[in-house]
């Protein structure tokens, strides 16, 4: 059945974005279930569009083609990644991530530089991915204790979302 889904809107971070990756497929392919797409029953070549709404600085997933849940009742954690899954849009407004407690930054902002170390060491690490990664290491390392002194600072907040930004581009090329 055609639901006559136009977009998905995923307003969160990290994991409401892979949340909403994943009802784009499945809009398009409603005889599916979340079962059958992340235990690799179908390759799913299309979604609907996606409009990314980010609201903290971590995962950089408003930026590449992969989205995690986990499946608790099979203690997994898989992982995919269809190029009809990067957002058409994303929003990254610091004014948004403004009210984040320090220890949620301090999280997310963990988050976005153990995602680039993950892609600047794997197997197909390239000289961009490594770049990318010691960028955003820097930003992380010169605007977090910022923005955790000042939350409000909007500053900050440009630079984290801008290091979680490009670190998603540097996993989806590492």
């Amino acid at each position: 059945k055609d639901f006559g889904a136009k977009a998905v809107i995923a307003i969160g971070g990290g994991s409401p974005t892979d949340a909403g990756k994943s009802v784009a497929i499945l809009l398009k392919y409603p005889e599916m279930n979340a079962n059958d797409l992340y235990e690799f029953k179908f390759t799913p070549k299309e979604a609907v569009p996606i409009i990314a709404v980010n609201l903290t600085h971590g995962t950089g997933t408003e930026t590449n083609r992969f989205a995690v849940v986990t499946l608790p009742e099979k203690d997994y954690k898989p992982a995919i990644a269809y190029d009809c899954i990067y957002p058409t849009y994303a929003i990254d407004d610091p004014v948004l991530m403004a009210k984040l407690s320090p220890k949620q930054t301090r999280y997310v902002s963990i988050d976005a530089v153990n995602h680039v170390i993950e892609a600047a060491t794997s197997k197909v690490a390239s000289p961009y991915s490594v770049m990318l990664a010691r960028e955003v290491i820097e930003l992380v390392t010169k605007y977090l204790p910022k923005a955790i002194e000042n939350p409000e600072d909007l500053e900050a907040r440009y630079f984290l979302a801008y290091a979680a930004l490009m670190g998603g581009v540097c996993f989806d090329n590492g």
